[in-house]
């Protein structure tokens, strides 16, 4: 029963583990399609301080959601390493009851014809014991792919992560030359210059 009550158990953390995976996933893929559309907007010349300043929140907004992302897939890859490391013991567990069961077996059959009964009841244990060991490879190696999987999508993330923070930091530094301007007595007529980013290296 408590064997029953385990596997159960470990059955339902792997599901739960499955589903955090693709939410993490739905959640990067509409990152990476809204992310670029903001931080790619041109500040617009003669952009009024209060354009500038809802442009600076949206960048300092998305900074921190993207940042919020990148932990969580991070403490999902701690948990994912710990669950790997679970189903590992419990292999061994698995492994090494497989080989008591099957004594037990051996030492019933040369006691058959006075514990028949018992004997039938090792046997039944054992098939028990070798379904439990198969379920537990199995999510063994599943937990792996998952924790592969997940190491990548975190590399991946922490990239990504870095080159939009490159581009957050020259949009900032664009929008402050243009508060600079805005608040500098204007001696002409003509629109003030604004500094062109180069793009190419992002």
């Amino acid at each position: 029963m408590d064997r029953e009550y385990s596997f159960n158990n470990e059955l339902s953390l792997l599901f739960a583990a499955s589903l955090i995976l693709l939410f993490i996933a739905a959640t990067i893929s509409l990152f990476r399609r809204i992310l670029p559309s903001i931080m790619n907007l041109p500040v617009a010349p003669g952009a009024g301080p209060k354009d500038l300043k809802k442009l600076e929140k949206q960048l300092a907004k998305e900074e921190k959601k993207e940042g919020k992302s990148v932990k969580n897939a991070i403490s999902e890859l701690h948990a994912l390493e710990k669950a790997s490391a679970k189903s590992k013991e419990a292999v061994g567990k698995a492994s090494h009851n497989v080989d008591k069961v099957g004594q037990k077996e051996m030492e019933t059959q040369r006691a058959l014809d006075k514990a028949t009964h018992n004997h039938d009841i090792a046997t039944t244990n054992v098939r028990g014991a070798e379904k439990e060991l198969k379920a537990m490879q199995d999510k063994e190696k599943k937990v792996g792919v998952d924790l592969q999987a997940k190491k990548q999508q975190v590399d991946q993330l922490i990239a990504d992560q870095k080159a939009h923070n490159s581009m957050r930091e020259s949009k900032f530094t664009e929008v402050q030359h243009a508060k600079d301007d805005l608040a500098q007595p204007r001696t002409s007529v003509d629109p003030p210059a604004y500094p062109t980013v180069d793009r190419g290296t992002n």
